[in-house]
Order: structure tokens, then C-alpha cells, then sequence
């Protein structure tokens, strides 16, 4: 019997429980330079349209991409093509204006938008929550659900303790900075590497995400590539989340397409694990 891509509502949109990360699209790969110029030039403005129009035929439906003007356009040509997938933006920090970044992706037809988790890490760090909370309410405020991303799960918690106005998070499995604290390359234009990647925040988050009631997406499932030694790995790790998480949440999972069909891979996996029961 074949399997079906598992779907959850997401404030009145049935949206995939897998869902295509954008870092491979934008050239991040949190290994290294080599590898970040290496998916930058496989990931041409048409290959991410092949990537994601192939996404959909697996039944992913639903992407996360950032707001930047690369993939305004691009969300902004798929739609005049027809079958757009359903996109869940992010705000980009190297914007010279918040304000300005989070009307592009409105205008580009995000149907949610969240606080960049690295950034989110870094200003939580530097004490700036006040200005931290204010980007949640004007996300709000925009008129769309409003997320806040964290790789610290000190962070989320934070948000909730304090009623802030989230209606969902994106929560890295892997906090990322906590050690060497340095912000993420998509604001300082460095290539990081040498992140901290270590199994033992695996659980910490998960158990942080099923104790809030709102959605969450959670992301670097696999480490960026580090949890992919073996198909048998991958799987586990898959069948491990899944059994940790909460029905209505989902995951975000960035693919690299350029030696192997990572897409249905992946999409088979969730297909088989991540069934809402």
C-alpha cells in the first residue's frame, strides 16, 4: 500500500509535515566554505524551482525560505506559473530595515513569517529581548501567524514564560552557538564552521517542544549532513523525531540535490514515520 505524505493544519493551511529548508538553496551548509560555494553554484534560481516543484510531487507542499530578494522573485515567478507551494518566510538580518524586509515577504505571499533563529540567539544574548519581543508583535501585527526561531531553547522559553505574541516556533535540535558564541553567516558573511553540534541538546529541545502547545517546526534534524553516515542513520533519526514530537508540529529539512534525490528520500521517511495517529 503506498503511503501518503502526512499533512497538519497550520492556521487554516494543510501544510506537509516535511518541509524544504532553504540553508542548501542560500549556500549555508554549517560544514564549512567548500561546501556552502559548492551548493551555492548547484543552486541556480532554475534548480530551486526543480528542487521544489519536485518536492511537490512528493507531497511536500510547504517550504521556508528567506527573505531576501532572490527568493522574492522567486516565490513571485513560481505563482505566476502556477502551483506555488505554500512558503513560510524568514526575516533576513542583513536587511537595512526590519520593516522593509517584512513588507517584501508579505508582498511575495508568505503565509507565516518568523524572527531568524540566529539572530533571535544573538540579540537574546546581548540582552536586547524588549526589541526581540517588538519584531514578534509587528510580525503579528503584519497580519500574518508569527513565529520566533531559537537554536537556543532558553530563548523559546523565554517567549512563553513571558506571554510573547508567538504563534509558533522553529526550534533547532542542536544549539548551535553555545559555545564560541558568534552569530550566524547570513549576517556576517563568514562562513561558519567549527559549530557546536552535540547529540546531548537533542533531547533537550525535544522535550521543550512537547511541552508547548503551539506548532512547532524543528530543524537541523540531521546536523547539517552530520546524522547522515548511513541510509540506516538517516532513518533512525527520522523514526527518533518523530516519536518525539508533537502531532501538530513538523519538520524542516534543508536537501542538496546535486548527487542524490535526497527530496524523495526524506520524503519517503516521513511518509513513514511521521503519520499523524
Amino acid at each position: 500500500m503506498e503511503r501518503t505524505m502526512p499533512t497538519v493544519d497550520f492556521f487554516g493551511h494543510r501544510i506537509s509535515r516535511l518541509i524544504m529548508g532553504c540553508n542548501p538553496f542560500n549556500g549555508g551548509s554549517h560544514v564549512g566554505p567548500e561546501l556552502d560555494a559548492e551548493m551555492d553554484a548547484y543552486y541556480t534560481f532554475e534548480n530551486i524551482k526543480k528542487a521544489l516543484r519536485h518536492g511537490q510531487e512528493h507531497g511536500i507542499n510547504t517550504t521556508q525560505l528567506s527573505g531576501n530578494h532572490v527568493m522574492w522573485k522567486l516565490m513571485r515567478e513560481m505563482t505566476r506559473e502556477g502551483g506555488c507551494p505554500n512558503w513560510i518566510g524568514v526575516t533576513a538580518p542583513y536587511m537595512a530595515s526590519f520593516q522593509g524586509g517584512l513588507r517584501q515577504i508579505l508582498n511575495s505571499g508568505a503565509m507565516a513569517i518568523y524572527q531568524h533563529g540566529s539572530e533571535a540567539d544573538t540579540m537574546f544574548a546581548e540582552g536586547r529581548i524588549e526589541e526581540l519581543h517588538d519584531r514578534i508583535k509587528m510580525i503579528r501585527d503584519a497580519g500574518v501567524p508569527a513565529g520566533l526561531g531559537a537554536h537556543n531553547p532558553k530563548v523559546i522559553a523565554y517567549a512563553e514564560e513571558h506571554g510573547w505574541e508567538t504563534d509558533f516556533y522553529m526550534t533547532a535540535v542542536y544549539n548551535i552557538m553555545k559555545y564560541n558564541f558568534r552569530p550566524s553567516s547570513s549576517i556576517t558573511g563568514i562562513s561558519n564552521s567549527g559549530e557546536a553540534f552535540e547529540e546531548g541538546d537533542v533531547p533537550i529541545m525535544l522535550d521543550l517542544v512537547k511541552q508547548i502547545q503551539k506548532p512547532c517546526l524543528v530543524f537541523k534534524i540531521l546536523g547539517a549532513s552530520r546524522v547522515c553516515g548511513s541510509d540506516e542513520i538517516i532513518e533512525e533519526r527520522f523514526k527518533y523525531i518523530f516519536e518525539n514530537i508533537k502531532p501538530i508540529d513538523a519538520v524542516v529539512v534543508g536537501m542538496f540535490q546535486r548527487d542524490r534525490d535526497q527530496i524523495a528520500m526524506n520524503a519517503e521517511l516521513v511518509k513513514k514515520y511521521g503519520q499523524v495517529k
